[in-house]
């Protein structure tokens, strides 16, 4: 899954809010998702490239060994560049968080980016060689 968030939800006075983004943004440093590049460096990065969180966020839900953690796992997915491949674009669905319409809300992004996968397979034929694509393509992400 590859997630974006709408600044505002970081802005949130609302401290059920503000626990959420926690939990979404240590999920984040636990590799349990990929987040937009763009994004990430709007969120991020101020005009002149330096590392910056949300001043009303890290208020209310930061410390400095958590801040540290994240500015230093947002450098580098930043720094590496092909973080979202098109591949990851292409087969990997693109969550947004926020509280328009059109976004999720945090509680529910919450609930979907802890909730287990299933792999359902057809045929016996075939099974195999998807299986061993996936471990393929995954077997260096995240941890084990």
């Amino acid at each position: 899954m590859i997630v974006k968030v709408n600044p505002e939800v970081l802005e949130s006075k609302d401290i059920k809010m503000v626990m959420q983004m926690l939990h979404i943004l240590l999920n984040y440093i636990g590799d349990r998702f990929l987040w937009d590049q763009e994004n990430l460096a709007d969120l991020f990065m101020t005009e002149d490239g330096e590392l910056t969180i949300s001043p009303e966020f890290e208020k209310r839900a930061l410390n400095p060994l958590l801040k540290s953690q994240l500015l230093e796992k947002v450098e580098e997915a930043i720094i590496k560049g092909t973080y979202n491949t098109a591949l990851h674009q292409k087969y990997l669905s693109t969550l947004t968080i926020g509280f328009g319409d059109d976004e999720v809300h945090p509680q529910q992004a919450h609930n979907l980016i802890n909730s287990s996968s299933f792999l359902v397979l057809e045929n016996a034929t075939y099974d195999g060689k998807f299986l061993n694509g996936l471990i393929g393509n995954y077997e260096n992400y995240g941890p084990r």
